[in-house]
């Protein structure tokens, strides 16, 4: 779970990116 937390933090910054 401790691995996903970068994953998560990298999709929601692309998701920013495209709002």
């Amino acid at each position: 779970m401790v691995s996903q937390i970068p994953l998560i933090l990298e999709i929601m910054s692309k998701a920013t990116n495209i709002l």
